[in-house]
């Protein structure tokens, strides 16, 4: 049986809506508040570690399973923010280098 999209009491409702405001207010002033140490490019890839984050979180709260899709997926997303981060910190410190000769 399908779960039902009505028939809510209003506090409820109300829960529904904190769920969605409070993490979505709180997340996006969180990336704007890091940009004053990090790069823009660095805190837009790292989003992308959003959903591997509340697959852990998941697993640990809610008792949720992770498929072997999940963890193949998450750890190609994983592999690929180590490689951007690393080639992003290889290509700061050239230009420091460069810019002190």
């Amino acid at each position: 049986m399908a779960n039902p999209l009505t028939g809510y009491q209003p506090n409820e409702w109300m829960l529904f809506a904190a769920l969605a405001i409070i993490p979505t207010i709180l997340g996006l002033n969180l990336l704007n508040w890091a940009l004053k140490w990090v790069s823009t490019s660095l805190i837009s890839m790292s989003i992308l570690f959003e959903p591997i984050g509340a697959s852990i979180l998941a697993y640990f709260i809610l008792g949720e399973w992770i498929t072997w899709s999940q963890w193949l997926g998450g750890m190609i997303v994983i592999f690929g923010l180590v490689l951007f981060v690393a080639s992003t910190r290889r290509n700061r410190k050239m230009k420091i280098t460069i810019d002190h000769s």
